[in-house]
Protein backbone atom coordinates (compact mmCIF):
# COMPACT_ATOMS: atom_id res chain seq x y z
CA UNK A 1 0.00 0.00 0.00
CA UNK A 2 1.49 3.43 -1.00
CA UNK A 3 1.43 6.56 0.69
CA UNK A 4 -1.98 8.79 0.24
CA UNK A 5 -4.08 5.67 -1.62
CA UNK A 6 -7.59 5.32 -0.71
CA UNK A 7 -8.98 1.71 0.40
CA UNK A 8 -11.11 2.10 -3.58
CA UNK A 9 -7.54 1.91 -5.09
CA UNK A 10 -6.23 -0.71 -3.09
CA UNK A 11 -8.88 -2.87 -4.05
CA UNK A 12 -8.59 -2.37 -7.46
CA UNK A 13 -4.55 -3.21 -7.44
CA UNK A 14 -5.45 -6.31 -5.95
CA UNK A 15 -7.93 -6.98 -8.22
CA UNK A 16 -5.81 -6.36 -11.40
CA UNK A 17 -3.23 -8.68 -9.55
CA UNK A 18 -5.41 -11.56 -9.32
CA UNK A 19 -8.00 -10.94 -12.91
CA UNK A 20 -4.62 -9.95 -15.09
CA UNK A 21 -4.33 -13.52 -16.54
CA UNK A 22 -8.02 -14.83 -16.22
CA UNK A 23 -7.99 -15.16 -20.06
CA UNK A 24 -4.92 -17.49 -20.78
CA UNK A 25 -6.55 -19.11 -17.10
CA UNK A 26 -9.88 -19.52 -18.75
CA UNK A 27 -7.79 -21.29 -22.33
CA UNK A 28 -6.19 -24.04 -20.16
CA UNK A 29 -9.72 -24.51 -17.23
CA UNK A 30 -11.62 -24.88 -20.12
CA UNK A 31 -9.09 -27.76 -21.39
CA UNK A 32 -9.44 -29.41 -18.28
CA UNK A 33 -13.27 -29.14 -17.44
CA UNK A 34 -14.14 -30.38 -21.23
CA UNK A 35 -11.18 -33.71 -20.75
CA UNK A 36 -11.85 -34.41 -17.24
CA UNK A 37 -12.31 -38.29 -17.05
CA UNK A 38 -13.27 -40.33 -13.97
CA UNK A 39 -10.28 -42.56 -14.35
CA UNK A 40 -10.11 -44.56 -10.95
CA UNK A 41 -11.65 -41.60 -8.71
CA UNK A 42 -15.07 -42.17 -6.77
CA UNK A 43 -17.95 -40.70 -8.56
CA UNK A 44 -18.32 -37.99 -5.46
CA UNK A 45 -14.28 -36.99 -5.66
CA UNK A 46 -14.81 -36.96 -9.49
CA UNK A 47 -17.83 -34.90 -9.49
CA UNK A 48 -16.11 -32.66 -6.80
CA UNK A 49 -13.12 -32.17 -9.19
CA UNK A 50 -15.39 -31.08 -11.57
CA UNK A 51 -17.77 -29.04 -9.84
CA UNK A 52 -14.53 -27.07 -8.59
CA UNK A 53 -13.76 -26.47 -12.25
CA UNK A 54 -16.65 -25.35 -13.29
CA UNK A 55 -16.40 -22.92 -10.02
CA UNK A 56 -12.53 -21.93 -11.51
CA UNK A 57 -14.19 -20.85 -14.69
CA UNK A 58 -16.89 -18.62 -13.08
CA UNK A 59 -14.11 -16.76 -11.33
CA UNK A 60 -12.67 -15.84 -14.60
CA UNK A 61 -15.77 -14.89 -16.13
CA UNK A 62 -16.32 -18.04 -18.23
CA UNK A 63 -19.16 -19.61 -15.75
CA UNK A 64 -20.47 -22.79 -17.17
CA UNK A 65 -24.34 -23.84 -16.57
CA UNK A 66 -26.01 -26.61 -14.95
CA UNK A 67 -26.75 -28.52 -18.61
CA UNK A 68 -22.93 -28.07 -19.37
CA UNK A 69 -22.38 -29.67 -16.07
CA UNK A 70 -24.29 -32.75 -15.96
CA UNK A 71 -24.03 -33.55 -19.52
CA UNK A 72 -19.78 -32.92 -19.05
CA UNK A 73 -20.50 -35.47 -16.35
CA UNK A 74 -21.86 -37.68 -17.97
CA UNK A 75 -19.45 -37.87 -20.54
CA UNK A 76 -16.29 -38.45 -18.65
CA UNK A 77 -17.86 -41.31 -16.45
CA UNK A 78 -16.44 -44.80 -16.79
CA UNK A 79 -17.88 -47.66 -18.79
CA UNK A 80 -20.00 -48.94 -15.46
CA UNK A 81 -21.70 -46.28 -15.55
CA UNK A 82 -22.73 -45.98 -19.44
CA UNK A 83 -26.20 -47.20 -18.98
CA UNK A 84 -27.34 -44.92 -15.89
CA UNK A 85 -25.46 -41.83 -17.84
CA UNK A 86 -27.60 -42.99 -20.99
CA UNK A 87 -30.78 -42.80 -18.61
CA UNK A 88 -29.81 -39.24 -16.96
CA UNK A 89 -29.26 -38.19 -20.71
CA UNK A 90 -32.33 -39.63 -22.25
CA UNK A 91 -34.70 -38.04 -19.33
CA UNK A 92 -37.08 -35.61 -20.66
CA UNK A 93 -36.00 -32.95 -18.39
CA UNK A 94 -32.07 -33.34 -18.11
CA UNK A 95 -32.18 -33.58 -13.95
CA UNK A 96 -29.57 -31.42 -12.03
CA UNK A 97 -25.94 -31.70 -11.32
CA UNK A 98 -26.91 -32.56 -7.96
CA UNK A 99 -29.58 -35.12 -8.89
CA UNK A 100 -27.01 -36.39 -11.49
CA UNK A 101 -24.58 -37.20 -8.84
CA UNK A 102 -26.30 -38.80 -6.12
CA UNK A 103 -28.16 -41.31 -9.30
CA UNK A 104 -24.44 -42.01 -10.16
CA UNK A 105 -23.38 -42.68 -6.39
CA UNK A 106 -26.10 -45.05 -5.93
CA UNK A 107 -25.13 -47.06 -8.96
CA UNK A 108 -21.78 -47.22 -7.88
CA UNK A 109 -23.02 -48.81 -4.31
CA UNK A 110 -24.92 -51.47 -6.17
CA UNK A 111 -22.02 -53.09 -8.80
CA UNK A 112 -20.22 -52.54 -5.35
CA UNK A 113 -22.93 -54.75 -3.53
CA UNK A 114 -22.90 -57.23 -6.53
CA UNK A 115 -19.16 -57.17 -6.70
CA UNK A 116 -19.18 -58.66 -3.00
CA UNK A 117 -22.07 -61.06 -3.45
CA UNK A 118 -20.19 -62.53 -6.23
CA UNK A 119 -17.08 -63.18 -4.33
CA UNK A 120 -18.58 -64.70 -1.44
CA UNK A 121 -20.13 -66.77 -3.64
CA UNK A 122 -17.45 -68.40 -5.65
CA UNK A 123 -15.51 -68.63 -1.95
CA UNK A 124 -18.50 -70.74 -0.41
CA UNK A 125 -18.26 -73.39 -3.81
CA UNK A 126 -14.28 -73.57 -3.49
CA UNK A 127 -14.13 -74.04 0.00
CA UNK A 128 -17.57 -76.89 -0.63
CA UNK A 129 -15.13 -78.16 -3.44
CA UNK A 130 -12.27 -79.11 -1.42
CA UNK A 131 -14.22 -80.58 1.51
CA UNK A 132 -13.21 -83.79 2.48
CA UNK A 133 -15.66 -86.77 2.85
CA UNK A 134 -16.94 -87.79 6.12
CA UNK A 135 -19.36 -90.47 5.50
CA UNK A 136 -21.76 -89.61 2.62
CA UNK A 137 -22.32 -89.56 -1.28
CA UNK A 138 -19.53 -87.92 -3.17
CA UNK A 139 -20.62 -86.24 -6.32
CA UNK A 140 -17.88 -86.20 -9.15
CA UNK A 141 -17.79 -83.31 -11.47
CA UNK A 142 -16.00 -85.23 -14.10
CA UNK A 143 -16.82 -86.61 -17.28
CA UNK A 144 -20.06 -87.93 -17.95
CA UNK A 145 -21.44 -86.38 -14.42
CA UNK A 146 -21.26 -90.01 -13.06
CA UNK A 147 -22.03 -90.74 -9.49
CA UNK A 148 -19.25 -92.65 -7.18
CA UNK A 149 -19.90 -93.71 -3.47
CA UNK A 150 -16.56 -93.54 -2.02
CA UNK A 151 -17.98 -94.59 1.42
CA UNK A 152 -17.55 -97.97 2.41
CA UNK A 153 -14.73 -100.97 1.91
CA UNK A 154 -14.93 -103.82 -0.11
CA UNK A 155 -18.88 -104.03 -0.79
CA UNK A 156 -18.30 -102.27 -4.24
CA UNK A 157 -16.26 -104.97 -5.64
CA UNK A 158 -17.68 -106.92 -8.01
CA UNK A 159 -18.79 -110.40 -6.94
CA UNK A 160 -18.59 -112.76 -9.97
CA UNK A 161 -19.83 -115.77 -9.26
CA UNK A 162 -20.48 -118.70 -12.08
CA UNK A 163 -22.65 -121.13 -10.87
CA UNK A 164 -23.30 -122.48 -13.95
CA UNK A 165 -19.78 -122.98 -15.23
CA UNK A 166 -18.91 -125.41 -18.16
CA UNK A 167 -16.53 -128.91 -16.75
CA UNK A 168 -15.59 -130.86 -19.71
CA UNK A 169 -14.96 -134.24 -17.99
CA UNK A 170 -14.20 -136.81 -21.29
CA UNK A 171 -14.93 -140.01 -20.43
CA UNK A 172 -12.85 -142.73 -22.19
CA UNK A 173 -15.20 -145.48 -20.91
CA UNK A 174 -15.83 -148.92 -23.24
CA UNK A 175 -18.90 -149.41 -25.63
CA UNK A 176 -21.84 -149.20 -23.52
CA UNK A 177 -19.43 -149.59 -20.30
CA UNK A 178 -18.52 -145.94 -19.78
CA UNK A 179 -19.25 -143.94 -16.61
CA UNK A 180 -22.12 -142.67 -14.89
CA UNK A 181 -24.42 -141.09 -17.40
CA UNK A 182 -21.74 -141.50 -19.88
CA UNK A 183 -22.48 -142.05 -23.62
CA UNK A 184 -20.73 -145.14 -25.28
CA UNK A 185 -17.45 -143.98 -26.79
CA UNK A 186 -18.29 -140.41 -26.23
CA UNK A 187 -17.79 -137.69 -24.14
CA UNK A 188 -19.44 -136.58 -19.84
CA UNK A 189 -19.97 -133.26 -20.76
CA UNK A 190 -21.36 -132.31 -17.01
CA UNK A 191 -22.50 -129.25 -15.59
CA UNK A 192 -22.34 -130.61 -12.01
CA UNK A 193 -19.27 -128.49 -11.36
CA UNK A 194 -19.53 -125.35 -8.31
CA UNK A 195 -19.23 -121.93 -9.33
CA UNK A 196 -16.21 -119.70 -8.83
CA UNK A 197 -16.94 -116.45 -7.00
CA UNK A 198 -14.06 -114.23 -7.87
CA UNK A 199 -13.76 -111.02 -5.86
CA UNK A 200 -12.16 -107.45 -6.90
CA UNK A 201 -11.02 -104.76 -5.07
CA UNK A 202 -12.87 -101.57 -5.29
CA UNK A 203 -11.84 -98.95 -7.94
CA UNK A 204 -10.25 -96.30 -6.64
CA UNK A 205 -12.22 -93.04 -6.82
CA UNK A 206 -10.87 -90.69 -9.86
CA UNK A 207 -9.68 -87.13 -9.04
CA UNK A 208 -11.96 -84.64 -9.61
CA UNK A 209 -13.40 -82.03 -7.91
CA UNK A 210 -15.78 -83.44 -4.80
CA UNK A 211 -19.04 -82.08 -3.23
CA UNK A 212 -19.73 -84.06 -0.48
CA UNK A 213 -23.67 -84.17 0.30
CA UNK A 214 -23.55 -85.54 4.54
CA UNK A 215 -27.13 -86.56 5.47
Amino acid sequence: MEPNQSAQDLWITIDNLFQANKEPRAIYLHHEFHSMTQGDLSVADYCQRMKTVADALHDVGHPVTESQLVLNLLRGVNSRFTSTADNIASAPVLPSFASARNTLVLKELRNANSVQVQSETALVAANNAHSNCTGGTCHSSGSGGQQQNCAGGGNSGKNKGKNGGHNNNRNSGGNGGGGFGGRPGGQNNGSNSFGTSTFSAPAPCQAAPWVCFSP
